[in-house]
């Protein structure tokens, strides 16, 4: 995933729409945002994690107002009078194997009285492939496309705040099925399963029919062996994808003890 751009509207110290161009042009390969310290550097690490995953969303103004509502810039929704509303929302853009993406993720709140709630929330994913076609995806078709592209557990590693120290020890549990996911492991290891089920369920009838000969028989059989041929093909591609995530997890040892050596 390579981004490019992040528009925050409304989102916490961020008033009105802002957007920052993230892009670099080669030979530059990194962007660094510099910052005295309350003007919004980790507002845009969890404005990260909200477009992509709603994290935070528990926060509210007070103990009579909507979880979620902490999260939109004070000036805006204090704002407000009775039955008035106000928009909070994270824009992304990035490519991704070739194909380009623009994710929103909105949130609108209402005042009824003292108390602020969220009235609605959005959620849009428009995917450009390679051929210029554009698909769009909402709500929870769209988190589907995000968890593919981003699951939690690799976002929570990439998006952290820089004052506090990062234990690559205490990273959720799904962090190892989420490398597999990305990397592509995951679809091998169900298809290996579900061949294992359909060879095992379709054996003793393959036998019996195989006993007395006939179309049938042979056809089945026919059957096993292509399925004993998908399994083999589907263990290799899983060694192959296995070595290749034993190397990716290296190359993030030797990056945690880089960041050691940096705190030290």
């Amino acid at each position: 995933m390579k981004l490019s751009t992040i528009e925050l509207n409304n989102f916490k110290c961020f008033y009105g729409m802002q957007k920052i161009n993230l892009e670099v042009q080669p030979p530059n390969r990194v962007v660094i945002i510099n910052a005295e310290n309350g003007a919004g550097k980790t507002v845009l690490t969890q404005a990260f994690l909200w477009a992509l995953h709603a994290e935070e969303k528990e926060l509210k103004i007070d103990k009579n107002s909507d979880a979620g509502t902490a999260l939109f810039c004070y000036k805006e929704i204090y704002s407000l009078l009775p039955d008035e509303t106000a928009e909070m929302s994270v824009k992304l853009i990035f490519s991704h194997d070739n194909s380009n993406f623009t994710l929103l993720r909105k949130w609108v709140a209402i005042r009824k009285g003292d108390a602020y709630k969220i009235g609605h929330t959005e959620l849009h994913i428009d995917v450009i492939g390679k051929n210029g076609t554009c698909v769009t995806h909402d709500q929870e078709q769209a988190q589907q496309v995000i968890d593919g592209l981003a699951p939690s557990a690799i976002t929570k590693l990439l998006f952290f705040k820089g004052e506090k120290e990062l234990h690559f020890e205490q990273l959720p549990d799904q962090l190892d099925s989420s490398i597999s996911s990305i990397m592509g492991i995951t679809p091998y290891e169900r298809g290996i399963e579900h061949v294992k089920s359909l060879i095992k369920g379709n054996k003793s009838e393959i036998s019996r029919l195989s006993a007395g000969g006939g179309d049938k028989g042979r056809e089945l059989t026919n059957r096993l062996d292509r399925l004993d041929e998908e399994q083999a093909a589907s263990i290799k591609r899983e060694k192959e994808l296995a070595v290749t995530l034993n190397e990716t997890m290296k190359e993030a040892e030797i990056l945690r003890k880089k960041l050691e050596e940096t705190r030290e």
